[in-house]
């Protein structure tokens, strides 16, 4: 008995000391590489194994990243929040974050200038405040902030939803991780940690479970997107709510 509790001693001691990264589940990481999805620095894979997929040295797309997080990509020690699979992300490289202004945009990059951001325990958000483009460091909190009119809510350590009143950006707590977004005249959901990931444009576009099923319909005007498994894009043609399925991860990325 005293050498069964010695060694699981020895253990935790030993994962304190040799942190161990997320990884990808194998099928996905050979599919990822495949269809050429790591941004540079491509990995050989060894024996069907993915230990760093796409970490330091093999990046992913920042989209790819995000969509990787909503399927419940990773195998194994997933954090928590935006850190979940941060490693498969390629956030694993100590680096500062700083704001630039590409083509008119406001975008976060590390100090090489090479990604859009990263995660080095919190997450680095970019800003636009009075027209200048600013980075903020948000640990453990969830902040709105208002671009361009459009509604954006991002989530670091917490659940949150976004909902745009009197014009203004509103973020709350719900149960489950979810993130909302406006994109171009569509709404975009997937999962994200079992729950739903929901990007917002006109109106309010939300995403809920059904019964283990992706429908879409149009309730007092507004596009509602429901998802449970795979991926769903739900968007307004006409005044009627259509759904494209998307569940094919890498279509939709």
């Amino acid at each position: 008995m005293k050498i069964l509790v010695l060694m699981i001693a020895l253990s935790c001691l030993f994962s304190l000391a040799f942190p161990s990264k997320d990884v990808l589940e194998r099928s996905m990481c050979k599919r990822l590489k495949e269809k050429g999805m790591c941004k540079s620095r491509f990995t050989c894979i060894k024996n069907d194994l993915c230990e760093v997929t796409c970490g330091c040295d093999d990046i992913l797309s920042l989209r790819s990243c995000k969509v990787l997080k909503g399927i419940k990509a990773c195998s194994k020690n997933l954090a928590v929040g935006f850190d979940y699979c941060r490693w498969t992300c390629g956030f694993c490289c100590e680096r500062l974050c700083e704001c630039q202004v590409v083509d008119g945009l406001c975008e976060c990059h590390v100090e090489d200038g090479l990604y859009e951001y990263h995660v080095v325990d919190v997450l680095c958000e970019c800003h636009v405040v009075d027209g200048l483009c600013e980075c903020h460091v948000v640990d453990g909190l969830c902040e709105c902030h208002v671009e361009e009119g459009l509604c954006e809510c991002h989530v670091v350590d917490g659940l949150c939803e976004c909902h745009v009143v009197d014009g203004l950006c509103v973020c709350h707590t719900v149960d489950g991780l979810c993130e909302c977004h406006t994109v171009d005249g569509q709404c975009w959901c997937h999962l994200v940690d079992g729950l739903c990931e929901c990007h917002v444009v006109d109106g309010l576009c939300e995403c809920h479970v059904v019964d283990g099923l992706c429908e879409c319909h149009v309730e007092d005007g507004l596009c509602e997107c429901h998802v449970v498994d795979g991926l769903c894009r739900c968007h307004v043609v006409d005044g009627l709510c259509v759904y494209i399925n998307t569940s094919f991860i890498i279509k939709f990325i």
